[in-house]
């Protein structure tokens, strides 16, 4: 193809994504070989025909592929490409079924990856913007992390309360009042680094 500036234009790498991915992915899974070589040696241009590839095989093969994305992910060193892949090839997945990939999600928090918990904090602050039903379940299974929470968490669920001004403030304002009386250091930097706003629940804290 024609380049522009040295470069292939970033319509005909998708394009060449989306065709290849097409073509293989009802069996992907014979080509790991060429997936990892796109991913670790191919640059921008190989992670994104890589995500397209992958976005169409998961959902056709889910238990193979989680598996191997979730091992990709935990052997990426460049932010954008951790959010290329999170954002192309799971978010879907976990926008169509939250409840049965919201494990999943905690799991990967768990291990306390700085890249991947950026690119969580991420879609999970889009995703409640979509399903605001979903926002109870979520900051329960976030809450649960509290306790023994690295910075990278504190910082994800100071994010993730924020959010939740943002799209339902009635409670936001009763997770202040639950922890009215808490005197766990880790809890107050989460919650008085999340205050965005003056209200009688977080004044009393």
């Amino acid at each position: 193809p024609e380049r522009i500036d040295g470069h292939v234009p970033h319509a005909v790498i998708t394009f060449v994504g989306k065709i290849i991915a097409t073509k293989i992915q009802k069996k992907a899974d014979q080509y790991v070989g060429f997936l990892d070589y796109l991913i670790t040696k191919k640059g921008e241009n190989g992670n994104i025909i890589f995500a397209h590839i992958l976005n169409k095989s998961i959902k056709n093969n889910p238990l193979f592929f989680l598996p191997y994305i979730e091992k990709t992910l935990f052997s990426l060193e460049e932010q954008k490409t951790c959010n290329l892949i999170i954002n192309k090839v799971f978010y879907p997945l976990f926008t169509k079924n939250p409840e049965q990939y919201l494990d999943t999600i905690i799991g990967w928090l768990k291990k306390d990856d700085e890249i991947l918990t950026e690119s969580v904090d991420n879609i999970l602050k889009k995703f409640i913007k979509s399903r605001p039903d979903m926002i109870k379940q979520i900051f329960g299974k976030l809450e649960n992390l509290w306790l023994y929470a690295s910075p990278q968490i504190s910082k994800l669920n100071v994010h993730f309360l924020k959010k939740i001004y943002d799209v339902d403030r009635d409670f936001y304002h009763s997770i202040f009042a639950n922890y009215k009386n808490t005197r766990n250091p880790t809890f107050a930097h989460i919650l008085c680094d999340a205050i965005v706003c003056h209200s009688d629940e977080i004044q009393i804290m």
